[in-house]
């Protein structure tokens, strides 16, 4: 069965896992096992009879004590237990099987012999009946120093075994020949006492937890021929920092979580997908693109950017702070996530041609006043929640607010919507200060605006109080046509 798992792995690396993609994911934030969620809801896949599940998050102080998801950080909160087995256990949760990885069943395994060097040999046959080794501990356990030959018995060492040196706890330094092209499940995990790993360009290929709880492992040079990078392949390292190499396409969930050290990211222009929780609990101040465009063309599903982190372009060899961003004209969307967290942050300029921003795509910009993206028609969820600097936002060709879009943008006084409104999403304006919004339809049309927790002006007795879009905003002016004003109060708790 280990050389079975082994060849699945080996020979992605060999053939065609240089054209492999990554499969999207199935939800909006994240999944685990056959579990999902979003803001909103969580789930799980059909079952063999097609039938589906889903449940509304049972919110408590921000996190859905059902299933741990955070709606503060999108992601499933590892200090909650949630109740059931089968539900998400943790935001670094990773997949046991990736369909990005293809399995290679025409290849051929053969046999396992122990060199005069004391390390074990596998060989592995090609569909042309070409022949390789890959290496293994073997006999020499307790090692210090471990030296790969590129060679055995003649025949090249392609790659490292699955679970090839688990746990060689004394193991200090490894040295890999231009030879290998991959290494394997768990070769190098639990290593405690590497602390730095140089990969040559020659691999091409590793697998899931390759460097798994090297605990003192500082320093990792990346193979520049690498494309994908799978889930917790560097899991509770001690990195510092790490530069993505320029090729990567995607980086897996979980892949550097728990590096508590992990204070530089450098991210490489063809970089098409990141997992955020791919960085979860690293505590990244800076993060390094080469420009706007290619920051831009990034699929996240979640930011590595944390509280304090902020944004990085490298202009000319040189990396400068990004405090001001200028879209250009034509562009049409702004991804989710995108801006999350970038604490730098002072102003943004974006053209009427967006039509689209994502969920959470500005969250905790702190230091962005205004917001004025007046071509948006749906506002996704949370695009600018947690924003306490943001005082105003226009949004004339807004025609639905989906659920907290400005929630706990405590210093929000002023809003600005066209006529074509006709949505506003729960809890929307929650925790800000609005005192002013500018609707340019009349009373009527205003009172038919949908707004959660609201019906017709009047607050729906069936959704609690704490749901409701305006919930304790006190009184507010609503700045209608032909200059007319009302003045309304947020809901508040009965009794």
């Amino acid at each position: 069965m280990k050389a079975k798992k082994f060849l699945i792995l080996f020979v992605a690396a060999l053939m065609v896992f240089s054209a492999s993609s990554c499969s999207e994911k199935e939800s909006e934030e994240g999944y685990n096992g056959a579990w999902h969620y979003d803001s909103e809801y969580h789930w799980r896949d059909p079952d063999e009879n097609g039938d589906d599940w889903k449940q509304h998050h049972n919110f408590i102080n921000d996190v859905c004590s059902l299933c741990g998801y955070s709606r503060k950080t999108g992601t499933v909160e590892p200090s909650v237990k949630p109740s059931g087995d089968d539900l998400p256990t943790g935001g670094e949760g990773e997949p046991d099987i990736d369909d990005s990885k293809p399995s290679r069943d025409e290849y051929g395994v053969g046999e396992t012999v122990l060199g005069d060097d004391g390390y074990s040999y596998t060989a592995i046959y090609g569909n042309d009946s070409s022949k390789t080794y890959s290496i293994g501990v073997g006999k020499n356990t307790g090692l210090k120093e471990l030296i790969i030959p590129s060679e055995h018995d003649g025949v090249p060492v392609t790659a490292v075994n699955d679970y090839g040196f688990k746990n060689e706890k004394s193991l200090t330094t490894v040295t890999f020949p231009d030879s290998i092209q991959a290494i394997g499940y768990e070769a190098f995990a639990h290593c405690t006492s590497i602390q730095e790993i140089v990969l040559p360009n020659s691999v091409t290929f590793m697998d899931h937890r390759a460097f798994l709880e090297c605990t003192k492992l500082t320093k990792v040079t990346l193979s520049e021929k690498l494309v994908n990078l799978y889930a917790r392949t560097f899991y509770r390292c001690a990195l510092k920092e790490v530069k993505l190499p320029e090729g990567l396409e995607y980086v897996a969930k979980s892949c550097f979580s728990q590096c508590l050290s992990l204070e530089t990211l450098y991210v490489p222009s063809t970089l098409k997908t990141l997992d955020g929780e791919a960085f979860f609990r690293c505590p990244i101040k800076k993060v390094v693109a080469h420009n706007l465009s290619s920051w831009m063309n990034i699929d996240f599903s979640g930011s590595p950017l944390i509280k304090g982190g902020n944004l990085y372009f490298n202009e000319s060899g040189t990396e400068k702070l990004v405090t001001e961003v200028d879209l250009p004209a034509g562009t049409e969307s702004i991804k989710k996530c995108v801006f999350l967290n970038c604490s730098a942050l002072e102003k943004v300029t974006i053209p009427d041609s967006v039509t689209e921003i994502g969920i959470r795509a500005f969250e905790g910009c702190d230091l962005l006043t205004e917001i004025k993206a007046d071509g948006v028609k749906n506002v996704q969820g949370q695009t600018f929640q947690s924003m306490k600097g943001l005082k105003t936002v226009s949004l004339k060709s807004a025609e639905t607010l989906e659920r907290e879009v400005f929630f706990n943008c405590s210093n929000l006084e002023t809003v600005s919507f066209g006529a074509g409104l006709h949505s506003i999403g729960q809890r929307c304006f929650v925790g800000t200060a609005i005192k002013d919004i500018y609707f340019d339809g009349t009373r009527e049309a205003w009172q038919g605006v949908l707004k959660y927790g609201y019906i017709n002006g009047q607050r729906s007795e069936i959704v609690g109080a704490g749901d409701c879009w305006n919930f304790a905003l006190g009184t507010y002016k609503v700045h209608l046509k032909d200059n007319v004003t009302i003045e309304e109060e947020g809901a508040v708790y009965k009794g």
